[in-house]
């Protein structure tokens, strides 16, 4: 399992799904762990041909990515980036 992601400055976390086995250099699917605060799926949706966003499907957070990232490895660096 991965460990928590931060996805936000004010600390929210992305979680992975208990007993799943992705790395760091796991493929990012369209949904892509759980929201830690209110125990929503996240979803990756297309926004644009250069940008996607997570979205949590029970609160709607948001948070707009670049679609290059590929990997958990990927979102993590550029999330700690940005905060």
């Amino acid at each position: 399992m991965i460990r928590p992601i931060t996805l936000t400055s004010f600390g929210e976390e992305m979680i992975g799904y208990p007993g799943s086995n992705e790395s760091e250099d796991s493929k990012l699917g369209v949904c892509i762990g759980v929201h830690e605060i209110c125990e929503g799926f996240l979803d990756i949706k297309k926004i644009s041909t250069t940008h996607n966003a997570i979205i949590c499907r029970s609160c709607h957070l948001r948070i707009v990515i670049p679609a290059s990232l590929q990997t958990y490895g990927d979102l993590r660096a550029h999330l700690n980036l940005t905060k």
